[in-house]
């Protein structure tokens, strides 16, 4: 596990538009535009590491761009867990008569790359998520964008407020929620994005139209600005981890519902598969001899359908062994 070699790499870097993707990254929106001086996402930030240097427990990032109001992002590690602390802190250190709310975007994860490369499995994909009126059907998927490009963006059809949001390819998930009732309140929105990876372009140029091979999704966020001299912080946890029900339904409970969808129609039958095969890989430590375990039920299960069927079966192929001198008769005199 200390070995680099052998970590799995969930979010990469990709070469599109006039910057390459960025992570985590918070921007404004029109209401929130006269905060800055320049777009979030250009401007420079600077970097201040929590804990001891050797040993880390997140690091912080801080701007201030003159408009009275100080922007921080806080990152705090969690040891030996799935989970991110994401920590969006607004200061108003200047800022008279002017606070409300205001509205900013967030980009959990971009990009993921494709694991599989599975033709049947489309990598990767974006997801959004809200309980709505209790209607689980209100969970909204959106595939790679089409090869033309013919449409790069949209509006998940969710309700406010969203349970979680983010991307995943065919083995992990990238997903953020919010860490508190108040925190969860501000995600009034999600939408999506289809990105050209020009990279990919440039080194694929008789296969071009096929660049636009990654997905984002991103949050809206309605913040409350605090008053002058005061400070207002929101919480939300990232889940960047494999594609394992325990683990993610551990984190939050509502992740179950990327596994159901992920499964589509076969829920039902998989589900139960799954939690055989998971008793068997706990009882015996190995995933292998737990697949082989799991295939032997299987087939001893159905045994007695198969039993049935072969012996059906074997009495029509005795029946047509009789009948077959009587046909060939047939065919010779007609």
């Amino acid at each position: 596990k200390k070995d680099p070699e052998h970590w799995a790499r969930l979010l990469v870097s990709v070469e599109s538009g006039v910057r390459a993707t960025t992570s985590m990254l918070l921007r404004t929106a029109p209401s929130s535009e006269g905060l800055v001086r320049e777009p979030l996402e250009d401007a420079l930030w600077s970097r201040h590491v929590i804990g001891a240097a050797d040993a880390p427990t997140g690091v912080e990032f801080t701007i201030a761009p003159g408009s009275g109001i100080t922007f921080k992002k806080r990152f705090l590690f969690q040891t030996g867990a799935d989970v991110l602390r994401l920590e969006v802190e607004i200061e108003n250190t200047a800022l008279a008569g002017d606070a409300g709310a205001r509205e900013f975007m967030l980009t959990p994860g971009a990009c993921m790359p494709a694991e599989s490369g599975d033709k049947w499995t489309r990598e990767p994909q974006a997801i959004a998520y809200s309980k709505g009126k209790g209607d689980a059907s209100n969970q909204v998927e959106v595939q790679a964008t089409d090869e033309r490009g013919a449409k790069v963006l949209g509006p998940f059809a969710v309700e406010a407020p969203i349970s979680f949001a983010g991307v995943y390819n065919k083995y992990f998930a990238v997903l953020l929620h919010g860490a508190d009732e108040e925190s969860r309140s501000t995600l009034i929105g999600a939408s999506w994005r289809g990105l050209r990876d020009e990279a990919w372009a440039r080194a694929h140029p008789d296969q071009a139209t096929s660049a636009w091979r990654q997905i984002v999704a991103d949050l809206q966020l309605r913040i409350v600005l605090p008053s002058q001299g005061e400070s207002r912080t929101y919480r939300y946890d990232v889940y960047a981890g494999p594609k394992e029900s325990s683990r993610l339904e551990t984190v939050w409970p509502d992740h179950s519902k990327l596994m159901e969808k992920d499964l589509g129609f076969f829920n039902g039958i998989a589900s139960v598969l799954l939690a055989v095969l998971g008793f068997f890989e706990r009882l015996t430590g190995n995933w292998g001899v737990a697949i082989i375990l799991l295939t032997i039920s299987v087939r001893l299960l159905l045994f007695p359908v198969n039993r049935k069927s072969q012996t059906s079966m074997g009495r029509y192929q005795s029946k047509m062994k009789r009948l077959q001198p009587r046909i060939d008769e047939i065919k010779k005199r007609y």
